[in-house]
């Protein structure tokens, strides 16, 4: 989605970046956040992984990634 409405930015993720969720009128961004309270908050198959090792370098990765910038993707 790169044609955000202003609405989208102004009332629900600042950074116009997806994905967002909104529960109970609470806001959350970012994909690692995001994908983090989804595996705490429904229980059963995880988005993220519990092992240590893989989850280091996915932190790396994402690390690289954001370094890259977000504007490369558009």
């Amino acid at each position: 989605m790169t044609d955000k409405p202003e609405w989208y930015i102004a009332r629900k993720n600042p950074r116009g970046l997806m994905p967002t969720l909104e529960l109970n009128g609470e806001i959350i961004y970012e994909s690692d956040v995001t994908s983090a309270f989804v595996d705490e908050v429904y229980p059963g198959r995880k988005l993220t992984t519990s092992d240590p090792l893989k989850k280091a370098k996915e932190q790396m990765l994402l690390g690289d990634y954001s370094k890259v910038g977000y504007s490369s993707f558009y």
